[in-house]
């Protein structure tokens, strides 16, 4: 698990990089920035799991517009702000991106403490959530062995979390984040993602296609029709 970490409080970010490493063994401090510029050029070029905000000044609230514009959308809910600023936190507590905020009167223990279930939280949640969306897929005839059908559990686990309307263009919000998680092309994404939906097209019963997505006729379901079925059919489960 890879945190970044940037603080106005060097001995309070140091303390809390050392108890964290100390209880998650699993965890890795990749930097501890005290440069706004430093971390927003880390935004735009580097990979991190969670970072951790500590600040008092209200202006801070714009590293959240940063993550917009950078369409960083892996990154929601992996934002964990320590700060004493109520104004900053009134700015910030709706953000798709915030995880939790926490005050900077606590102990560094404790602050630590509460960090680590925060974190650990979300992860069991992120593979629960993709287990379920594997199984969906499996169970209409996704072959867990094509690169394409992991290419679409993750698509799947984005846009569930995401913004209803910015998921309309997966080419231009999806298929791009996607790609840069698991190191190939965006057209290598879409395509991998058409050769597992043919391939399942292909093999899967007529019947059990018609049950699934509702159709009265034989008709070759598309990715987004795809997607959003299965986030249906989780979210009634």
């Amino acid at each position: 698990m890879d945190i970044l970490l940037y603080s106005e409080n060097t001995i309070l970010s140091q303390q809390i990089s050392t108890y964290l490493l100390e209880q998650n063994k699993h965890f890795r401090i990749l930097h501890i920035l005290s440069e706004k510029t430093d971390l927003i050029k880390f935004l735009q070029t580097s990979h991190f799991d969670f970072l951790i905000l500590i600040t008092e000044k209200i202006e801070n609230a714009n590293i959240f517009d940063y993550l917009n514009e950078f369409n960083i959308e892996n990154h929601l809910n992996s934002i964990i702000v320590i700060s004493n600023n109520s104004e900053l936190k009134k700015l910030i507590r709706r953000n798709r991106f915030l995880a939790k905020t926490f005050n900077s009167t606590l102990s560094p223990q404790t602050l630590s403490k509460q960090i680590s279930a925060t974190i650990e939280e979300k992860h069991s949640y992120g593979a629960n959530l993709r287990a379920k969306i594997a199984h969906e897929l499996y169970s209409i005839g996704f072959k867990p062995y094509h690169k394409g059908t992991g290419f679409m559990i993750e698509s799947i686990y984005m846009v569930y979390q995401k913004d209803a309307h910015l998921c309309d263009n997966f080419e231009r919000n999806i298929y791009p984040v996607v790609a840069s998680k698991f190191n190939t092309t965006t057209s290598n994404v879409k395509s991998d993602i058409i050769k597992s939906i043919n391939s399942m097209y292909a093999e899967c019963e007529l019947n059990k296609l018609k049950r699934y997505f509702h159709f009265t006729t034989d008709f070759r379901p598309t990715t987004k029709m795809i997607i959003y079925t299965v986030i249906s059919n989780i979210a009634q489960a």
